[in-house]
């Protein structure tokens, strides 16, 4: 709707609760919803190091890791040879929870405008 980029991110820790698998699943869906939205998924692994090969295998395009330096480095290595993505960080998201009117707030942030505060997502 405002022809802006769309990253779908992960709530904490996802990769071990929901796994990779089903977190690809509702990216699917929303790029078959939206098919002319450019839609980016990123799943949180926090440190484990397995979740984010999955994640990868699984196609999700980004995965967040939190672990050792020398591990992400590596797994950078290999998401980067398959045209993902590895970030040692989440990035900011609008706090969705308890929100009024939570489509109206992310169409603001998208659209640049949220002067709220944003919260873990």
């Amino acid at each position: 709707m405002l022809g802006v980029p769309v990253l779908l991110l992960s709530p904490r820790g996802a990769a071990a609760a929901m796994g990779p698998l089903m977190f690809q699943a509702m990216v699917a869906a929303a790029r078959r919803a939206e098919p002319e939205a450019a839609v980016t998924g990123a799943i949180d692994c926090e440190d484990a190091e397995g979740h984010v090969l999955l994640a990868l295998r699984a196609g999700v395009d980004v995965a967040i890791f939190k672990g050792a330096a020398d591990v992400a480095a590596k797994l950078a290595a290999i998401a980067a040879a398959g045209g993902r993505r590895l970030l040692p960080e989440r990035p900011s998201a609008p706090a969705l929870a308890g929100a009024r009117d939570p489509a109206a707030l992310c169409r603001d942030w998208l659209a640049g405008g949220v002067a709220q505060s944003t919260g873990p997502a």
